[in-house]
C-alpha cells in the first residue's frame, strides 16, 4: 500500500517538475481544452503537447475522453489532492519543529 502511493506521488511530481505540465494543469484546472487547442496556445507542435498530455495521463493528474474525433482533456483534482495533502503533512511537521526550537530558545 505504502510503496503504491509513493509511486503514485512520483508520477504526480515527476509531471509537475515540468513547467509547460504546470501551465497545462493550471489551463486544465479552469477549463476543458482539446490537444490541438493547447498546442495552439503553447505555438509547439501537436506531437509535442501530446507528450505533455501523455505524461500527465499516466500520473493520472489529467484525464482524456473521447468525443468522436477530437479529445478532450481535463483535470483529475483527485491526483493533485494527493500530492497537496503530503506537502501539507510535512509543512506542518517542519512547522512544528521550528516552533519547538522557537520556543525553547525563547526560555534560554
Amino acid at each position: 500500500m505504502v510503496n503504491n502511493i509513493q509511486k503514485q506521488l512520483d508520477g504526480i511530481f515527476h509531471a509537475l517538475s515540468d513547467q509547460t505540465r504546470r501551465d497545462i494543469v493550471q489551463r486544465l484546472s479552469q477549463e476543458q481544452h482539446t490537444a490541438s487547442e493547447l498546442a495552439e496556445k503553447y505555438s509547439m507542435s501537436f506531437p509535442a503537447v501530446s507528450k505533455h498530455l501523455r505524461v500527465l495521463r499516466q500520473s493520472r493528474l489529467v484525464k482524456g475522453q473521447r468525443l468522436g474525433r477530437r479529445h478532450i482533456f481535463s483535470i483529475n483534482s483527485q491526483e493533485l489532492n494527493k500530492a497537496r495533502a503530503w506537502m501539507q503533512h510535512w509543512s506542518k511537521y517542519w512547522n512544528d519543529r521550528l516552533d519547538n526550537l522557537e520556543n525553547f530558545l525563547s526560555t534560554k
